[in-house]
């Protein structure tokens, strides 16, 4: 706490008006570049919100306050830049109560990485602090940029890592904006060492990018795909503690705009959880592969059942193989795979019929519901495609359901990349001991 009586004496001379709510600053002097000797509040710079100063650090023992006014409501950010090579600058942001200086905000970087931070405000006069943590340069000057936003997220003030929005278990979905061009939204989520995280970033107005960090700080993962392409990261981690998700932006255009995300973790899988699959085969998919039939079954299954393994330690293993004449009538999947179910003996587990019948529905694979225990592969003889498209169906009997996944969502369920999303993996972990 800073007290600042003689400033107030000083420079303000505040009187209240009306209702006694409001109040006027007199003496008012704008700047765009520092003006020292600022090194203390009683000598800060006035500035206005929503423009760039400049200034310098020139000793080690040189301060550079700033102040202005703020009559209404809402988010302020703060950001400093152009750092000098080898210095490490801090920021901190205070508010005057009555005659003392309250700490309400502070970015503290490592190095010359820029400083941002932010804070809803109320009417009053604010104050930011710059000082040196190492090194300073007096001939090379720093950059000061303040942005006011009237429209932004529930979960702001979130721009410094040190004042992250604290993410709960099983509150996986979340909708936010950057609602300026230097918001950065940080979120926190403990974690279990050995745990695995699953966070997805998506419906993306922006070219915006996804990192993560582990409990000291230290940078472990990035997602940066270019344009308004979905990010994702999958991270097992090798520590127990508090790991942090940064959202930030390479293009930004609109501050109203929302992007989702998605995050979970799952626990290590402890032991494997056999499964046990019933394979049928009709008689064109056994004309197609001749005495290889079988292998060409479990070559399938298998390479579907590898991310079930890693990441739910649950294992598909091909028990049973079942030659089955089918109906060269039926034009659809969903018949076929109805009477592959009567006319074959029900199954321990789960039933997985394989067949290269020509059929008129345009599908190549499908289950009777979410959560059902037997499946159908329309088999093309394009095995990435064959063995994506079982782990696919696979995936339903688990209780994934195509609800909820956005097209530019990448999911499995969408068949445009090789991994689950957030949705997804909730449904399998939570219904991992099905069988």
């Amino acid at each position: 706490m800073y007290d600042i009586s003689t400033f107030c004496l000083r420079f303000f001379n505040l009187r209240e008006r009306g209702d006694g709510d409001e109040r006027t600053q007199e003496f008012f002097t704008l700047a765009s570049t520092e003006t020292e000797p600022n090194d203390d509040p009683s000598n800060a710079t006035n500035i206005t919100i929503g423009n760039w100063i400049e200034g310098n650090i020139g000793t080690a023992e040189d301060e550079d306050w700033y102040y202005f006014y703020s009559d209404d409501f809402g988010k302020l950010t703060v950001y400093l830049e152009n750092i000098p090579s080898g210095c490490d600058y801090d920021v901190y942001f205070y508010k005057l109560e009555d005659t003392t200086l309250s700490l309400e905000s502070y970015s503290l970087y490592n190095g010359d990485h820029y400083e941002v931070l932010s804070h809803e405000d109320a009417e009053g006069f604010y104050f930011i602090r710059i000082v040196t943590y190492t090194g300073y340069n007096p001939s090379e000057n720093y950059r000061l940029y303040t942005h006011y936003s009237y429209s932004y997220d529930n979960y702001e003030p979130n721009d410094s890592l040190h004042f992250a929005y604290q993410l709960t278990p099983g509150d996986t979905q979340h909708t936010a904006t950057l609602d300026n061009e230097y918001d950065h939204d940080w979120y926190v989520l403990d974690i279990n060492s050995g745990d695995k995280i699953f966070i997805d970033l998506y419906s993306l107005p922006d070219d915006y990018d996804l990192f993560l960090y582990d409990d000291s700080g230290v940078f472990v993962d990035r997602s940066i795909n270019g344009q308004t392409s979905a990010e994702r990261i999958a991270y097992t981690a090798n520590s127990t503690g508090t790991y942090r998700i940064l959202v930030n932006n390479y293009s930004w255009s609109n501050g109203t705009a929302q992007y989702k995300l998605g995050v979970t973790k799952v626990s290590s899988p402890v032991g494997i959880i056999p499964v046990s699959v019933q394979a049928v085969a009709d008689e064109e998919f056994r004309t197609r592969y001749g005495d290889n039939w079988q292998n060409r079954i479990t070559e399938l299954v298998s390479q579907a059942g590898e991310g079930f393994e890693s990441d739910f330690g649950i294992q598909y293993n091909v028990n049973y193989y079942v030659a089955w004449d089918s109906d060269n009538s039926l034009t659809t999947l969903s018949e076929l795979l109805q009477e592959a179910i009567v006319e074959t003996t029900a199954p321990e587990q789960v039933k997985m019929v394989f067949t290269t019948q020509t059929t008129s529905d345009g599908y190549v694979g499908l289950v009777p519901y979410a959560g059902a225990d037997e499946m159908i592969v329309k088999d093309t003889e394009y095995f990435e495609f064959d063995w994506d498209t079982t782990r696919h169906e696979a995936s339903h009997v688990y209780y994934c359901t195509h609800d909820g996944h956005p097209e530019d969502t990448h999911c499995i369920l969408n068949q445009i990349i090789e991994y689950w999303d957030v949705l997804c993996v909730n449904d399998i972990y939570n219904n991992k001991n099905k069988y």
